[in-house]
């Protein structure tokens, strides 16, 4: 076996993994998301109706694990490392929350991961499943913490994003003393089910919440985690008005979902997000979308993808760059710990130059310039500055 066989293999393997992995997770955590609508359904239909409607319709993997063999066996690395990369950015959300778990645990908060609540609306299940549930000890307060794993973090979130955390906030307030809360355990069975918040609050912590919600302090926070960084977003409260437009979305996927699948009506009929949102690159659903539709003209393939692939350098590049410059703010801490440089003093390495100078509130900002040397003075004169002008003007 060459070795170029060996790395597609071995890349194979791990996609492989994640989809397996990924399905089985799916479908422990979340059961067979065809049968009702979720808060994620709800929220990507705010944005666009077309693409929750597609979605529901279909929740299928974008690649089986046929298709992955197939893959392997032509050695298309390209479509390999798609499906890697894909399945990369849909699980590392799991994986952050996994750690916020184990990190949250560590300070004995009474809390529930993945709270469950389900609820009927005009013939329509409705689940929402929320992250992470804080349950007050000390005073009758709920805090729902909704974690999203991203890239890098963002100033305004999605508007998909806060429809979620709303719904969730909706749900949690209108059913706090329905039967509609249940429990799993790690490996997906049920261990509480069919109770009230104040039930499960009592069975779970021998916590006693009020019956009447209004005596409760209920927030939302969305928790944004970046590779090296986090950011909050909130407080959001339960809404009555927000909770009425999310179910009317509900109700709008609900009922072209039916339609498509009785074929009274197909997915054409489903009016789609008119503007260019920045996940429409990202949409399963993309290149049968209205909006995008055009002539196909195959000459230009070629310098879209070297295009592409550039983009993606220069992406990879700059996240080299932020390496770097916490690499060199951290040297220049430590050469100010030590003594070796005075804060706001220059640091000369070579040709180049650095320095870090705090501003605002402790944050630092670093400045990186190159040392020019300046040009040796000439010392051979030609000119005679005392020699008079040989041309005037005449008087």
């Amino acid at each position: 076996m060459t070795n170029t066989n060996k790395i597609v293999g071995h890349y194979a393997m791990w996609a492989q993994a994640l989809l397996l992995h990924g399905a089985a997770k799916g479908a422990r955590d979340l059961g067979d998301r065809q049968t009702y609508l979720g808060m994620s359904d709800i929220g990507r239909g705010i944005e666009c109706l077309r693409a929750a409607v597609a979605n529901k319709r279909d929740h299928t993997f974008a690649v089986s694990q046929e298709e992955l063999r197939q893959f392997t066996a032509l050695g298309d690395m390209g479509r390999i490392m798609n499906v890697l990369r894909r399945e990369i950015t849909k699980q590392r959300g799991h994986w952050v929350e996994a750690g916020m778990v184990q990190a949250l645990s560590s300070l004995r908060m009474n809390f529930f991961t993945q709270l469950e609540i389900k609820a009927l609306h005009k013939g329509i299940p409705i689940q929402a499943h929320l992250d992470l549930t804080l349950v007050g000890s000390r005073s009758p307060s709920i805090r729902v913490l909704e974690l999203k794993s991203t890239k890098r973090l963002r100033n305004k979130l999605f508007a998909s994003h806060e429809t979620q955390l709303y719904a969730q906030l909706g749900f949690l307030k209108a059913l706090w003393n329905a039967p509609a809360f249940n429990l799993k355990n790690a490996e997906g069975v049920l261990v509480y089910h069919d109770l009230t918040f104040p039930e499960l609050a009592k069975k779970v912590f021998g916590i006693s919440m009020p019956q009447d919600v209004n005596s409760v302090d209920i927030e939302g926070w969305i928790v944004s985690v970046a590779p090296d960084d986090a950011k909050l977003y909130g407080p959001y409260t339960p809404h009555d008005d927000t909770l009425k437009v999310c179910l009317n979305v509900a109700e709008q996927i609900w009922g072209a979902v039916s339609g498509i699948r009785s074929g009274t009506m197909s997915i054409e009929d489903v009016p789609h997000d008119k503007g260019f949102h920045p996940l429409c690159d990202w949409c399963d659903y993309n290149a049968t979308c209205p909006k995008f539709l055009g002539q196909a003209i195959e000459e230009y393939t070629d310098i879209l993808q070297q295009r592409s692939s550039i983009k993606e350098q220069i992406s990879s590049l700059e996240d080299d760059c932020r390496e770097m410059d916490e690499e060199l703010k951290t040297a220049y801490r430590r050469l100010v710990a030590t003594g070796q440089v005075k804060q706001g003093e220059w640091v000369i390495a070579g040709k180049m130059r650095f320095r870090v100078i705090i501003v605002g509130e402790g944050s630092e900002r670093l400045y990186v310039g190159s040392v020019n040397e300046e040009p040796t003075p000439s010392t051979n004169h030609t000119s005679d500055f005392t020699t008079p002008f040989t041309h005037g003007i005449a008087a």
